[in-house]
């Protein structure tokens, strides 16, 4: 199966899960797993997006992130498909990009070897770590030499046993499925 059918087969799904209670709940426990979870505990520079309806809330994982005293930095996409991890506080400004994407406009850019967890988001996800992005591989050429730990929060519609699509070698695993 093409990546293109399962995101054409999950969106969808997802989109009317998050707002269910049931996926409301599941959301609920993927967040206290991951705020348990030694990596976010022992992480001070943390990774995560800025979430578009249908997808799982971000913001609580941004507020228990400032609440904690810790670094939060979010990614803004550049030319050629690259992207960059700015540090999102008080003062950086948001944009909504073509794809409906907020990204800051101004912050400070922290490189690679300052983050130590990125949260990476995605469509669907195996207990490998393998993983069908949104298409444009910006997290797959970004993680190809990305050092830090990384974590996926997967509520149940983007939880698959194995993959049902075809993995590349150039699709970065992800270290740590939570689902």
């Amino acid at each position: 199966m093409k990546k293109s059918d399962i995101r054409k087969a999950v969106f969808p799904l997802l989109s009317k899960y998050v707002k269910t209670s049931d996926g409301k709940s599941n959301a609920q426990a993927l967040y206290q797993q991951l705020f348990q979870s030694s990596l976010f505990k022992d992480s001070q520079t943390i990774g995560v997006t800025l979430s578009m309806d249908g997808e799982l809330d971000t913001q609580p994982i941004i507020d228990q992130i400032q609440q904690l005293g810790k670094q939060v930095i979010v990614p803004r996409t550049l030319p050629e498909f690259k992207m960059e991890f700015v540090e999102l506080n008080d003062q950086t400004e948001l944009e909504t990009t073509k794809f409906g994407v907020r990204e800051p406009t101004n912050g400070q850019v922290i490189t690679s070897d300052k983050i130590d967890l990125i949260i990476v988001p995605g469509v669907a996800f195996t207990p490998k770590g393998e993983r069908v992005g949104f298409g444009a591989g910006f997290y797959d050429r970004y993680l190809k030499s990305f050092q830090g730990a990384t974590i996926t929060l997967a509520l149940k519609p983007q939880y698959f046993p194995v993959a049902k699509w075809d993995v590349t070698d150039y699709d970065v695993l992800i270290g740590n499925i939570y689902h």
